[in-house]
């Protein structure tokens, strides 16, 4: 799936942030904005099928195999996502990563789990000010 993706992104440059990325890819929804209410709605039609379809499988065998990823996808579920809508949430997840990467022209390197630390992303983590981070 590394050679799917490496040719569906082909230079990073052609993209200016995460967020490019990731609706290039097909992992956030469409949003319609109109006099103060906002709305959320199906994800993009118009994108890249085979770059959606290797996050997407890759997304699924991260869950199972990496301890933050599956973390991150049954925090998601326990939230009342159904499956296939989870599993979308961990593509985007795995793309602003990947993104990060291109960018910094880096390898991934798994960072050691700190002992005082929970078990769930540090996304998902609430602050002492009561507020949360977000995902990008």
């Amino acid at each position: 799936m590394a050679a799917v993706i490496a040719c569906e992104i082909n230079v990073i440059e052609r993209f200016g942030s995460a967020e490019k990325l990731c609706a290039y890819a097909k992992v956030v929804a469409t949003t319609y904005a109109s006099g103060g209410k906002v709305a959320h709605g199906r994800l993009l039609p118009s994108c890249n099928k085979w770059l959606h379809w290797a996050l997407i499988e890759a997304s699924w065998v991260a869950i199972g195999y990496s301890a933050y990823f599956g973390a991150f996808y049954q925090q998601r579920r326990a939230r009342g996502k159904k499956p296939n809508t989870a599993v979308t949430i961990v593509a985007r997840r795995m793309c602003c990563i990947l993104y990060q990467l291109l960018q910094e022209k880096r390898d991934f390197e798994k960072q050691p789990q700190r002992a005082h630390t929970q078990s769930y992303p540090r996304s998902l983590r609430v602050k002492t000010d009561g507020t949360t981070t977000a995902c990008c």
